[in-house]
């Protein structure tokens, strides 16, 4: 089949001779009839517009038509790609405009008499279509009093209008694979044309071609015109009388070939295009796909040279051209449903999506191309911004923490010295300094340092307590961990890989805090036994509860003990904040005066926690997660030690203090996008910002429980979670007989209704009308009786109490249909439950 190409012209002369493989049809200025009927009987694969208006007898816009159609053309839609219409007007965006000043007909009198003869001449752009270049006061009068007096408004006048030199360039592609300038200009002033117009085509959009016309005076460069919104002839007679020995077809042909990079077209009317070009432009211009394609020898240059478009340049030239990526490309992530909780298909086959790309390829491949299908593995992916989605304590984040981060992995800091990261570590103090002030301990004397998730915070705090114990007790037992039953599962991992046996965990009361009379035996028989305690672990707020264990209890019972035995130092104390951090910043908020009109259900809740954790400085290190509660990007983590020494030998075996990032971390390669988005968050957000935040999702949380209840579902623990958790117990409709603690107390009963609940989260997820997201949990302990829960945990700001009451209504009507389809014994397919979700 011929590849088909439409040009339209208004150049009677321009004749295209077609070739086997290439169709050429030419409209010379066509009616809008005649090229509507043109563009509907065929297929076009190639369309160059030489003209945008069509001011024949039938005046329209041709590009309109086009666009109309949803045809791709050769070219730039004005209205599309520029960001201001009015050329004067989006030629002062940019940094290399004229000085100039705008005249009316109330001030132009009084401008004129202020004029001196180094201000000739005088350049006066008007909305008319006819400018002036003006040498004398007498020419100025006569145009100036002639141009207002016909319904002209202002004018935009340039003054001593003088250069050395006029430089022409024009840019075709979209990488842009061509760069046209003036034949006449200096290596040094063709090296400088050539960046600024790259970048004014990546920063404005352009889209396969632009032309810009610069000025040099002196030193200064200008820029005095742009020719982006149509191709036309004149365009054409500055290509060839710039670098290349060009005729009218020649420059056809040139768009049309670097069109055809975009279309896997056939290799043979690539070839046949190239064959009609200058073998040097050939040589310039063919990207290495092209030339594999038609067979043309390449060697290692070609391919770096290939390669090297997907780099920064060496002057950020390209910058944009990132910008350009990111827009085009976020509209190939899948597609998200307003009425589901997550991107693309559900049950999207990733096993079979990746089977395709088993093999490494064996020659680079289009960037554009990769990533276009690299986003299809996003199918499913949850979108943590949906009020429908309540699966865990994970906050969409917010959108300029993610600008920060990306710009950031650009330039790629590494967070190991200054030296390779920029302000970054000093970015990094001053969050350290800030949090240090919100806990009331010394921030002179504090050090931080920011890592990849909650986990690596607690190992950071072990190895400083297991320093600490082995320098201070002379004991021959192997150290221990002393933790509740309300943190994190991975304490044991962390132990293990620190070479710590033993990891005690002390149970809980039923506010689901430690049981502080159990913590004191612990100690006491620790202490008495001379068994090093590498590090006391405290909750700061779990994810199912927010149940913030008393440090202030915590360190009075091992200051008792460490004074009783005459202990050289106290047993190294964690505060697990990662969860209810974003609390610290009620710590001085005035719940009498009550500023922010929090209901007395939420004040009551908040001051809660607020009140405990206003000891929090009684602890010898804290973690905190931003990309829990402080909406940024995984991960996210800061692990902060008050006495910063501690942390600065971390590594040491005698105690030598490094304060260089290299010697204190656990990675010399380190990321600072953390950094950069912690604290665009906490100068966003601000402390009423958390407040209110805190605020709203409490509200959520109570209208959720509240909704459940008046429908007779059994909301777990509901005055002991002080989050945003509502977890709830259902119950199967062929156990309506049983009670509730019939059920759990039966292993064959607590079975069944267990399957029921996982089917039930299932179906809710893939319901027909409404997706949604929430968390299905196994082994959530209550009252000693190992049952399976659901917990519902929403994080987004798209959710409020009216949302959720809308919400839980919703998910009740779900479960009525459910019921009656699972009383009938209907298959729904789903996965086998799993055994254990990791909380």
């Amino acid at each position: 089949m011929k590849y088909k190409v439409l040009i339209i012209s208004n150049n009677a002369k321009i004749e295209m001779d077609n070739t086997v493989d290439i169709e050429y049809i030419v409209l010379n200025s066509p009616s809008k009839r005649i090229l509507e009927e043109t563009i509907l009987k065929t297929d076009f694969d190639c369309i160059i517009p030489l003209q945008a208006i069509n001011k024949g007898n039938n005046t329209y816009n041709i590009l309109k038509v086009l666009d109309s159609y949803g045809l791709k053309y050769f070219g730039n839609n004005y209205l599309k790609y520029l960001l201001v219409n009015e050329k004067p007007a989006f030629i002062m965006q940019t940094e290399l405009r004229l000085p100039s000043e705008i005249w009316t007909k109330y001030n132009y009198y009084k401008n004129i008499q202020s004029l001196s003869k180094t201000d000739f001449p005088i350049f006066i752009e008007s909305d008319s279509e006819v400018n002036y270049l003006l040498n004398s006061i007498n020419e100025l009068n006569k145009i100036i009093d002639t141009l207002f007096s016909d319904k002209i408004d202002e004018l935009i006048v340039y003054k001593n209008y003088s250069f050395v030199k006029l430089f022409d360039t024009v840019l075709i592609g979209n990488i842009p694979n061509f760069i046209f300038a003036s034949s006449d200009s200096t290596a040094d002033e063709l090296a400088y044309l050539k960046e600024i117009s790259i970048k004014l085509f990546s920063k404005y959009k352009f889209k396969d071609f632009a032309g810009f016309k610069f000025a040099k005076r002196g030193d200064q460069y200008f820029l005095l015109s742009i020719n982006s919104d149509k191709l036309t002839n004149k365009e054409i007679t500055n290509v060839m009388h710039l670098n290349y020995r060009l005729d009218t077809k020649d420059i056809i042909n040139l768009y049309i070939l670097v069109s055809s990079f975009k279309n896997c077209i056939d290799s043979n009317i690539i070839c046949e295009l190239s064959k009609k070009l200058s073998h040097n432009i050939v040589l310039l211009i063919l990207p290495l796909k092209i030339k594999q394609k038609c067979g043309i020898d390449f060697d290692y240059n070609d391919i770096c040279n290939d390669l090297k478009y997907s780099f920064l340049n060496s002057d950020d030239s390209n910058k944009y051209e990132f910008i350009k990526m990111i827009e085009e490309h976020i509209e190939n992530t899948p597609k998200c449903k307003i009425n589901s909780y997550c991107l693309g298909d559900i049950d999207f086959d990733y096993d079979m999506y990746l089977s395709s790309y088993e093999e490494i390829p064996q020659a680079p491949r289009n960037p554009n191309d990769v990533l276009r299908e690299s986003l299809q593995i996003l199918n499913g992916q949850i979108r943590w911004n949906s009020p429908l989605s309540f699966y865990n304590i994970c906050p969409p984040t917010m959108m300029n923490t993610v600008a920060a981060s990306t710009i950031t992995n650009i330039y790629n800091p590494n967070g190991m010295i200054d030296r390779t990261s920029a302000g970054y570590l000093k970015m990094e103090k001053q969050i350290i300094r800030q949090l240090s002030n919100l806990l009331d301990i010394d921030s002179s004397k504090s050090a931080g340092v920011f890592t990849s998730g909650g986990k690596i915070c607690i190992t950071y705090a072990v190895k400083c307590g297991l320093n600490r114990c082995q320098r201070e007790f002379k004991s021959k037992k192997s150290p221990i961990v002393i933790t509740s039953c309300a943190n994190h599962f991975s304490i044991e991992d962390v132990c293990y890989q620190l070479g710590i046996e033993d990891c005690i965990r002390i149970p809980l009361t039923a506010s689901q805090e430690m049981d502080y009379g159990e913590f004191e035996k612990c100690i006491s028989t620790c202490i008495e036994n001379n068994i090093p305690i590498a590090c006391v672990i405290v909750s700061g707020g779990n994810t199912m509860h927010s149940a913030v264990e008393n440090i202030n209890t915590v360190n009075s019972i091992i200051t008792s003990y460490v004074k009783k035995y005459n202990l050289s130092d106290s047993p190294y104390i964690y505060y697990d904040m990662v969860v209810c951090w974003p609390w610290l910043f009620f710590k001085s908020y005035n719940f009498h005066i009550n500023p922010l009109k929090l209901e007395s259900s939420l004040k009551n809740r908040i001051k809660h926690i607020s009140d405990i954790l206003i000891n929090a400085k009684l602890a010898d290190g804290f973690g905190f997660d931003f990309h829990k509660g402080g909406f940024s990007p995984y991960a996210t983590s800061l692990f902060i030690a008050k006495n910063g020494n501690e942390l600065f030998s971390i590594n040491s075996k005698n105690g030598e203090i490094r304060k260089d990032s290299c010697y204190h971390t656990f990675t010399n390669s380190r990321c600072t996008t953390g950094i950069i988005s912690a604290w665009n968050v906490l100068q966003s957000v601000g402390i009423s910002g958390f407040q209110a935040y805190i605020a709203n999702m409490l509200k959520v949380a109570e209208t959720l429980s509240d909704t459940f209840e008046k429908e007779k579902i059994i909301v777990l623990r509901k005055y002991d979670t002080y989050g945003f958790a509502t977890l709830i117990w259902l119950q199967s409709p062929e156990l309506r007989c049983y009670k509730f603690s019939d059920i759990i107390n039966s292993e064959d009963l607590l079975n069944e209704n267990n399957e029921y609940i996982y089917q039930f989260t299932e179906y809710l997820k893939r319901n027909g009308a409404v997706n949604i997201c929430v968390r299905y949990l196994p082994k959530y302990n209550f009252e000693g009786n190992i049952i399976t829960i659901i917990s519902l945990l929403p994080m987004t700001m798209n959710i409020n109490g009216k949302v959720a009451g809308k919400i839980a209504k919703e998910i009740l009507k779900i479960k009525e249909e459910f019921d009656k389809e699972y009383i009938k014994g209907s298959n729904f397919n789903f996965k086998s439950a799993p055994d254990n979700v990791p909380r």
